[in-house]
């Protein structure tokens, strides 16, 4: 079942490695508006003497954009959640594998996601359900430090969220939004500074998922022609 959202503002914050976005959408009567998009540029942290000081200036940044847009007349405040040691997976369930099974049965399959680094590290995972039946799920799991450290950040910059969300859920939402019958296959990409990530649907469904730690970074200003 869709959510159901009440009439009023929304916004979502996304913190990247090149800059801070935020959007406020307005909600009336049914139909969605964007009345809001705002984005605070970075400085590199190779500019600052320690990551102490660049976590400052990122907050400072947060307060910055929270001071554009009308914050307290918000009814919800989220976050758009990436990161290299994010892990996702679509993920097909077995057919005997009831709902009330699910938290055990991904809470295993998530651990199993996680880098060898981070095996033996407190994490965090959660799941949308995509398909009922056959059960499938689009399942993330990062360890718990990574998601704290930007938690963080928006405490420290007096923003208190309502969700930090992994980029696929916003996705799979964005879906929803877009006029994509009569498509038999179609992707989302999104090309962020340091990092892209993929997702491909097939016959309405999500099929195939990537993250690539590659971004506009790496894209050269000019090209010669000889590029291959």
């Amino acid at each position: 079942m869709k959510p159901v959202f009440a009439d009023g503002l929304y916004a979502a914050f996304d913190v990247g490695a090149f800059a801070i976005k935020v959007v406020v959408v307005e909600r009336a009567n049914g139909k969605n508006r964007l009345a809001v998009a705002e984005e605070e540029i970075l400085k590199p942290i190779t500019e600052f003497p320690s990551e102490v000081e660049y976590r400052e200036h990122v907050v400072r940044a947060l307060q910055q954009l929270a001071e554009r847009i009308p914050l307290n007349q918000c009814r919800d405040l989220t976050g758009v959640f990436t990161n290299r040691e994010l892990q996702i997976k679509l993920l097909d369930l077995p057919s005997q594998v009831l709902p009330e099974q699910f938290d055990s049965v991904l809470n295993f399959e998530a651990k199993k996601l996680l880098s060898p680094n981070f095996r033996n590290e407190p994490y965090v995972y959660s799941y949308r359900i995509l398909r009922d039946s056959p059960p499938v799920v689009a399942l993330a799991v990062v360890p718990q430090s990574h998601l704290q450290r930007q938690l963080d950040l928006y405490q420290e910059a007096g923003i208190r969220l309502k969700g930090l969300y992994p980029e696929i859920f916003g996705e799979l939402a964005t879906k929803e939004l877009l006029p994509t019958s009569g498509l038999p296959v179609f992707s989302l990409i999104n090309t962020g500074h340091t990092t892209t990530h993929m997702l491909i649907f097939a016959n309405g469904e999500a099929k195939f998922t990537r993250q690539i730690p590659s971004g506009i970074a790496e894209v050269p200003d000019h090209f010669t022609g000889n590029e291959p």
